[in-house]
Parts: structure tokens; C-alpha cells; sequence
């Protein structure tokens, strides 16, 4: 990506066997038109959720024959989930300048995308398209699962970055009356976990919880008792 990057990058882990919902309020300086890395200035993980329901019981003994309609609910353990806030500066500055110190800035307030991936020197110049069944690949989950990508990236959608235009890429339309989606893209034919980013569109409107936030993704995590993904942040502002 050459210039387009910042120098520094914040990865955040996923932790396994919790499904986080992140907090992220970013504050961002865009140094050259492009895709760029992001801060991350408050992360809060909320709670693992758990189904507290009163398991019920069934009392029996030798002889007899029960007939038993049986439902329960778990979670996941392939997808974690981020949600928050943006904020952003577009500034004309040379790469020497120190902070604050701009022949001009202006405050962000348009759309753009947010980016996750695995990748700290992700392409996205030379990006395409993903499919499910990369996703189930890279990260190991059986197609056949019921929380695989096949199973979750149901659709297609287009990512229209500054420095490409991503069609057809798998995209999983979320829930609740969410805004949002997430979309995967690659950087290689045959994509491993850091060859794939996940991305969202800025500043659509209500996430799943039904109130106003800037950005929401799912992120795939490999399935497992124990580990923690890393995924870094990118931004592209239009």
C-alpha cells in the first residue's frame, strides 16, 4: 500500500469463547488518500452471553416410554461480533510533520469503510472478491456447520474502496433491523486467515441493538477452546 499507511497500527484480539461486542471510538488521521490504519482510543468488551434459562428435567424409570420435543439456544464460536463509533481528519501534511502541524485539516463527516484483517500489510489495492467458501477454508470450518460461512455469508455485496472497487464480494446481511453487513475480500487467489479482511460500510445507521452507531462486523474466529485472534484496523474516508 506504500504511503497510503500510517506508520503504527492497534490490533484487537478476539478472545475465544466470548462473542465481542467492541465499543471503538476512533480517532483517526488520514496522512495520504487511501486506505490507512486506525487508533483505537476505548475498547469495551461486553459480557459472554450465556442462556440462563432453568434447564428443564425429566423424571423416568424402568419401563417407561417418553416422547420429548427438546429446543435450546448456544453461541457461536466461529464469529465474533465489533460495533462502534468513528471520528476522523483529513489533513494535507508532509510525512515529517508532527502532530498537529498541517498546511490543512478538515473533520471527516462523509461515508467510507472500516476494515479488519488479520494483515498488517493487507493490499487492498489489488483486492477482490471472497467467497464463503474461502472463508470456510482459511479458517477451517466445515461447510456443513451450522455457524460456517457458508451459512453466514449468504450474499454478495460491492466494496467501493479509493483504491478499488471490490464486486461480488460474500456478504452477511445482519440482524434486528441492523443497517449493516459485513463483506469479506482477499488479497490472494487462494486466501490463508491473514490473506482475508472483513469490512463495513461507515455511517449507514442503527446497529442490531436498534441505536445509531458508525460501523458494525462480524469477524470469523477458528473454532476452539482456546487462542485469541488478532485483527488489525483500516479506514477508508470518502
Amino acid at each position: 500500500m506504500g504511503e497510503a499507511f500510517l506508520n503504527r497500527y492497534v490490533p484487537i484480539i478476539i478472545m475465544k469463547y466470548r462473542l465481542i461486542a467492541l465499543l471503538v471510538a476512533f480517532g483517526f488521521v488520514l496522512v495520504h488518500a487511501g486506505v490507512s490504519q486506525a487508533d483505537v482510543d476505548l475498547q469495551v468488551n461486553y459480557t459472554r452471553w450465556t442462556f440462563t434459562a432453568a434447564g428443564d428435567s425429566l423424571v423416568t424409570e424402568g419401563g417407561n416410554i417418553t416422547n420429548l420435543t427438546i429446543s435450546s439456544t448456544t453461541l457461536t464460536d466461529r464469529w465474533a461480533g465489533v460495533f462502534g463509533n468513528f471520528s476522523g481528519t483529513i489533513v494535507l501534511k508532509e510525512a515529517g510533520d508532527g502532530a498537529g502541524v498541517q498546511l490543512f485539516s478538515w473533520t471527516w463527516s462523509g461515508s467510507g469503510w472500516v476494515c479488519f484483517t488479520q494483515d498488517t500489510a493487507f493490499n487492498f489495492g489489488t483486492s477482490q472478491a471472497a467467497t464463503a467458501s474461502d472463508v470456510d477454508t482459511a479458517f477451517a470450518f466445515p461447510t456443513t456447520a451450522s455457524d460456517s460461512a457458508t451459512n453466514t455469508l449468504t450474499g454478495t455485496g460491492t466494496v467501493d474502496l479509493s483504491v478499488a472497487t471490490v464486486t461480488g464480494a460474500a456478504t452477511a446481511t445482519h440482524q434486528s433491523g441492523s443497517a449493516y453487513a459485513t463483506y469479506a475480500i482477499k488479497d490472494a487467489a487462494t486466501p490463508t486467515e491473514a490473506d482475508l479482511a472483513f469490512c463495513s460500510k461507515l455511517r449507514q445507521g442503527n446497529g442490531y441493538k436498534g441505536v445509531p452507531v458508525d460501523f458494525e462486523v462480524m469477524l470469523p474466529t477458528t473454532f476452539g477452546p482456546s487462542g485469541f485472534e488478532t485483527y488489525y484496523i483500516f479506514v477508508d474516508l470518502s
